[in-house]
């Protein structure tokens, strides 16, 4: 992981190690806007096994801007700081913010008292963020992830008190992000239908059973809610007919379509596999780092839709882990050498953390290199 200088703008921070996963720990905040103020839960999860939570601590404060370079630091009693729960590995917690009309930066500190190391994770508290409600386990444990997985049970929870809430389902087949040197985008219809409406009860627990995207909302006439996918085993990839989709990056049409074709056949499919890489000790190596990849991006950039689907997932794919990624309020910069890609945040009622590439012909040279690079399974 990157290493942070105390008193730095939050805008000249390496933020790499939020999209690294082989770094010791992951760090989330998941900030709910309420009518009485902000909620906002928190986890730190090691995945180093040789740590322990008791080696972390996490320090509060609050900004104005990305250019401080030091914030109000905030007590925890005056937050109401509280620990959900907590083992060995794992740390969840909450605090409270009061409501501004202008956006705030919430900080976390994050130490590693043992070798007094710092990583900075911040959000932004913006007036007129969408999300309303979270969701909740049946075993109690806050679901920060943007999707659940089939017969999961849980509850909807938030949503300004009110008693319950309505549920629209989408079986929507979102289209995979156009490549970075397209003059185009991958469209989708500015208005999508929902397949079904229910309403549910708030605080009751209850499964869903169908793969696609859900939208929760106290009044669906306000832009304001709360949507997930449900999925299957996922971030994996458990199906061998759930492998095709992430290959429409670096294959041709027919390869595409040959894939697709195999289904669930093994043998067809690898056929295909081995017909791209020209070798079958290359194609074992190709599949399993190029679908690490896949699994990495559904991880980190799941939204609306899948997050291999993704414009930053789909640069993922190509180029990995970036060397270097900045972020701002409007946008996010990542670098790998010589090329730099920027996305811009482009916030919806469905994902008000969405970001789209700006893409330029200027990439297609260094673009097809990559891909020819992964075709041979040198990642």
């Amino acid at each position: 992981m990157a290493f942070v200088a105390d008193g730095q703008a939050l805008k000249e921070i390496n933020y790499s190690y939020q999209y690294d996963p082989k770094g010791s720990f992951s760090f989330d905040i998941k900030a709910i806007r309420q009518t009485g103020g902000w909620t906002v839960f928190y986890k730190l999860h090691l995945r180093d096994t040789s740590l322990q939570t008791d080696q972390f601590k996490i320090d509060w404060e609050t900004r104005i801007s990305l250019t401080e370079k030091a914030g109000t630091p905030l007590a925890p009693e005056a937050a109401g700081v509280t620990t959900i729960r907590s083992d060995i590995h794992t740390l969840t917690g909450k605090l409270t913010i009061g409501l501004s009309d202008a956006t705030q930066v919430l900080v976390a500190r994050v130490t590693n008292t043992t070798i007094k190391q710092l990583w900075i994770f911040f959000k932004e508290l913006e007036p007129n963020y969408t999300e309303n409600g979270y969701l909740q386990a049946e075993n109690g444990e806050i679901i920060f992830e943007p999707y659940i997985n089939m017969g999961r049970r849980f509850s909807t929870q938030g949503f300004n008190g009110a008693p319950s809430v309505i549920v629209s389902y989408f079986d929507h087949n979102f289209p995979s992000a156009a490549p970075a040197f397209s003059e185009g985008q991958a469209r989708v219809p500015k208005v999508i239908k929902p397949d079904s409406v229910f309403s549910i009860t708030v605080g009751q627990n209850f499964n869903l059973k169908k793969k696609g995207l859900y939208l929760v909302q106290k009044d669906t006439s306000l832009v304001e809610g709360l949507s997930f996918r449900v999925e299957d085993n996922y971030p994996k990839f458990s199906r061998l007919q759930e492998l095709a989709g992430p290959f429409i990056y670096v294959c041709t049409k027919q390869e595409y379509d040959r894939f697709r074709l195999a289904g669930a056949d093994k043998k067809q499919f690898d056929k295909v596999v081995i017909s791209i890489t020209q070798d079958a000790g290359r194609a074992k190596d190709f599949m399993k780092y190029y679908f690490q990849r896949a699994e990495a991006a559904n991880l980190y950039f799941t939204s609306y839709k899948e997050g291999w689907k993704s414009d930053r997932g789909m640069i993922y794919l190509i180029y990995g882990e970036p060397q270097t990624v900045f972020k701002f309020f409007d946008r996010e910069i990542w670098n790998y050498g010589k090329v730099n890609f920027n996305f811009i945040k482009s916030s919806t009622l469905f994902d008000p953390d969405n970001y789209v590439l700006i893409r330029d012909k200027k990439f297609t040279e260094a673009w097809y290199e990559k891909v020819d690079l992964i075709r041979n399974s040198r990642f």
